[in-house]
């Protein structure tokens, strides 16, 4: 059985972003459809100073569980949760249809994940080895890589991709098929025609970046791009 990798990214915080791949799930053809999404510093208050959807972080969690419900996701992934335990992950969680769930630490700014099949974790990173971490686990069929890299071009987040890297290559070793998705904090050259000036000015300015040639620094997804992931947003 002919197995394939798969990758989605998620590239700006406090975005939504879905796509539906094929899997070799029961040795047939499938829809997988997975999500991520950053609810902003634990669904703080006030509206989000690029995206102002909504004034509070109330209205927007329930927004975003309002869009979910419908849309029939197999997987979503959270980053920035605050004040979660897995308990109460698990009971919003099977509100929206989803029997598993898990979060990857106990305080700070947390990943969270939600299942329609039962989760197989092989390895959660926490703040000793990345600023925010990773979740690597298996979920129907599917070995998933979530992760939050560190917010800023410079040498730790390098590091963080390469620790990614190392998971790819275990699934890849292992014939799995294999999503990787989150908060990235990253740009791809394949988006270098779509940088504006607005981009641009938040990536020097607001986030104070360093460019690279004159351009935002796309290493980090470049080297996911060398590791043979391939980008399949929609």
């Amino acid at each position: 059985m002919k197995l394939y990798p798969f990758v989605l990214w998620l590239i700006f915080s406090a975005a939504i972003s879905w796509t539906a791949c094929q899997s070799t799930r029961n040795e047939a053809a499938e829809v997988f459809r997975i999500g991520t999404y950053n609810v902003w510093r634990g669904y703080l208050d006030g509206a989000h100073p690029r995206l102002p959807c909504y004034d509070s972080g109330a209205k927007r969690k329930a927004g975003i569980y309002e869009w979910l419900s419908p849309q029939e996701l197999d997987v979503v992934v959270f980053q920035e949760l605050i004040g979660y335990t897995d308990e109460k992950l698990q009971e919003e969680a099977r509100q929206l249809g989803y029997p598993y769930a898990l979060i990857h630490k106990e305080q700070g700014m947390m990943m969270g994940v939600m299942s329609k099949y039962p989760i197989s974790v092989y390895e959660i990173l926490g703040e000793e080895e990345m600023h925010h971490g990773l979740i690597y686990f298996s979920t129907g069929g599917i070995d998933v890589i979530a992760t939050h890299l560190w917010p800023s071009f410079d040498a730790g987040i390098l590091d963080e991709v390469n620790q990614v890297i190392e998971r790819v290559k275990e699934s890849f070793k292992n014939e799995k098929p294999l999503i990787l998705l989150g908060d990235l904090n990253a740009f791809s050259p394949q988006d270098d025609a779509l940088v504006s000036e607005k981009t641009m000015d938040l990536y020097t300015n607001h986030w104070k970046w360093g460019l690279e040639n004159g351009r935002p620094s796309y290493r980090v997804i470049q080297a996911l791009l060398n590791a043979d992931l391939v980008d399949i947003r929609p």
